[in-house]
């Protein structure tokens, strides 16, 4: 027996459901993930034919309360309900600049899928089945196209519709020449091709046609088909499509009409849609659109929040910290914020990492914070926090290195930079700078005792040229290294003159003469950063010997 014959053994519906998604998970994976999160609520009304009706979220935790769940069963169906959420809103997982990877979520849904498959046979058989897994040869996509061009399917035409735009989607993440549509130059076939078939869906009134061939007219240049898309979508939203309700939505916000906002997310919060339920129990917790209630928000944030939703997760975090419209507990609180970091929501993953730091997550030690902390330094919105938080990191531990105050140092450099001092409403500027304060003066102390440490190349050097005098880090470390660089390569000033002039760019005043001729016999080109940086691939060590990677360095 294979899996799809077991599959099929479980129940048709299931059968299909599996069948459907291998065809199109090395093709469309995005697509594949959607019908295993279907696979994953046929599953619960395997167990409890009373839950048909309902979502998801709400099969899972009545299966849950009623001891119908493992830990492992629980586990399975969050991932391929995580899954399907982070293939219908992508951007609410990961910075525009970087992509999910869908062809490993889509490993992983599978996976999860044959658990509960199994799960389902074994109740059925009183056996463990015994199946190999085998490479699917398939005419899905002839099938498909047929269905779309020839029998005229309706829902044919949608899903070929969705699988070139995905493959469009796919190319345009590789391309490096951009259209006027947003699309790749590569990918411009498919999602023209996507285009047509969303178009004639959407003429003969299938409701995802609309909304997908609307979105893509609205988001074009020309104002007059911006408009006719926008016509499409809300057509699409008064079937109740929810995407097109929340596009909805957020126009009305744009458009200063929090009133019509409100009523379109409650629309979306009667369908059962997380994101619709989290924005609207936003606005009920401010009063925005009308009035507010602490209760009724807590109660849609907590509904968006057992759906998986990550920023309702976190906003729950923050009401069952302060104790708002729910009963404050520090437990539940911790317990939502780690369910959002998990899912990689940044706000969660820095706040996580605070509590990490501070000792009040057990399990986890202060290097599971520097690791978080050093993954959203690619975020822009946390490269400030997170550095700075690493930099207090270092300065906490008891035998600081040469080594560990030049990393502390690039970390301050890194978050002074990038420091917004019009918006510093966090303080970051005056903590930064005292925190600098305490690590420069420390390293310059070491430098002035003991001289540069010929093992560095001069690396120590240049971690104390980029603060000044009062210890402000320099505002662009690139330029700054470009000074030091032509001051190393200068053909006028001897080997001395050259060390007296780098110790008075690094602020040492004393230096033993023995070590000052450390300085002199080190290569000449250590510090011509400026000249060899786009040779550095962002992924390799930067040439400045800080430790770390060029993109989280001299690459920002």
């Amino acid at each position: 027996m294979n899996d799809i014959e077991l599959a099929n053994n479980v129940s048709p519906s299931i059968g299909d459901l599996y069948k459907t998604a291998k065809e199109f998970s090395s093709t469309a994976p995005a697509l594949s993930i959607t019908y295993l999160r279907s696979l994953a609520s046929v599953f619960c009304d395997a167990l409890d034919n009373d839950l048909e009706k309902h979502n998801l979220s709400s099969k899972i935790h009545y299966l849950k309360e009623n001891s119908m769940l493992s830990q492992s069963l629980t586990k399975h169906l969050k991932i391929l309900q995580r899954n399907g959420n982070k293939a219908a809103h992508p951007e609410d997982y990961l910075p525009k600049k970087k992509k999910l990877d869908f062809s490993t979520l889509t490993v992983e849904s599978l996976e999860s899928a044959r658990s509960l498959i199994e799960y389902l046979y074994s109740l059925k058989h009183s056996i463990k089945p015994v199946y190999v897994i085998e490479t699917l040869e398939t005419n899905a996509f002839a099938e498909m196209c047929k269905g779309a061009m020839i029998d005229r399917n309706e829902e044919m035409i949608n899903k070929a519709g969705v699988y070139f735009k995905e493959k469009a989607n796919k190319l345009t993440e590789q391309d490096n020449v951009f259209l006027e549509n947003g699309y790749g130059w590569s990918a411009q076939k498919d999602i023209e091709q996507a285009v047509f078939l969303f178009k004639q869906g959407a003429e003969s009134g299938h409701v995802n046609c609309m909304y997908e061939y609307g979105i893509y007219i609205a988001n074009l240049r020309d104002n007059e088909k911006k408009l006719i898309g926008e016509q499409y979508i809300f057509k699409a939203a008064d079937e109740d499509h929810q995407e097109a309700i929340l596009y909805c939505a957020n126009k009305a916000v744009t458009d200063n009409d929090s009133q019509y906002a409100r009523e379109l997310l409650q629309r979306g919060a009667k369908l059962q849609q997380p994101k619709a339920m989290s924005m609207l129990g936003e606005m009920y917790a401010t009063g925005t659109g009308g009035e507010k209630d602490s209760e009724l928000a807590a109660a849609l944030i907590l509904g968006a929040a057992k759906h998986g939703y990550p920023r309702a997760q976190y906003n729950l975090f923050i009401l069952y910290r302060d104790g708002s419209g729910l009963e404050k507990s520090d437990t539940k609180a911790l317990k939502w914020l780690k369910e959002a970091a998990e899912q990689n929501y940044p706000d969660a993953e820095y706040s996580f990492a605070e509590y990490i730091s501070n000792g009040l997550v057990e399990n986890h030690t202060i290097e599971d914070a520097v690791s978080i902390y050093m993954k959203l330094l690619d975020h822009d919105n946390f490269i400030c926090r997170s550095s700075l938080a690493l930099a207090k990191i270092i300065q906490s531990k008891r035998n600081i290195t040469t080594e560990d105050l030049m990393k502390a140092a690039n970390y301050l450099q890194i978050c002074y930079e990038h420091i917004n001092s019009d918006n510093d409403t966090q303080m970051l500027k005056r903590s930064c700078l005292d925190t600098s304060k305490v690590i420069v003066s420390t390293l310059r102390d070491r430098l002035s005792e003991n001289g540069p440490d010929s093992e560095l190349e001069l690396a120590d050097i240049i971690a104390s040229c980029l603060f000044n005098e009062s210890f402000t880090p320099c505002k662009n470390k690139q330029a700054r290294i470009s000074e030091i660089a032509q001051i190393i390569s200068a053909q006028s000033l001897s080997p001395d003159g050259i060390s007296e002039k780098l110790l008075r760019e690094a602020c040492i005043k004393q230096t033993p003469t023995r070590q000052k001729n450390n300085l002199s016999i080190m290569n000449h080109n250590t510090l011509n950063i400026a000249n060899n940086s786009k040779k550095v691939g962002r992924n390799e060590a930067c040439p400045c010997g800080s430790g770390n990677k060029y993109k989280r360095c001299h690459g920002n």
